[in-house]
């Protein structure tokens, strides 16, 4: 899924509208059913797979989001 997921990066960086944390939450979207599926495949479908494999990473992604909505647009400035 992360090669579905890097063409909608790409697309979502050639928007006009700056906001950053879209993309960045597109592509853990695309990524995350694909790995969900496979840890379930591999703990037996038995186990809490959101639990294990989607809630811890909830917070790191959602820190990710708020950095990258914050350093883009100064980065980018710099980068002019």
């Amino acid at each position: 899924m992360v090669i579905a997921g890097s063409p909608l990066m790409a697309a979502a960086a050639k928007m006009t509208i700056p906001f950053y944390p879209v993309p960045l939450s597109m592509h853990t979207s695309a990524t995350c059913p694909t790995g969900l599926l496979w840890l379930d495949s591999v703990t037996g479908f038995d186990k809490p797979v959101l639990k294990l494999g989607l809630y811890p990473f909830v917070p790191g992604d959602l820190v990710k989001s708020v950095l990258a909505a914050m350093l883009f647009p100064m980065l980018w400035c710099v980068a002019r």
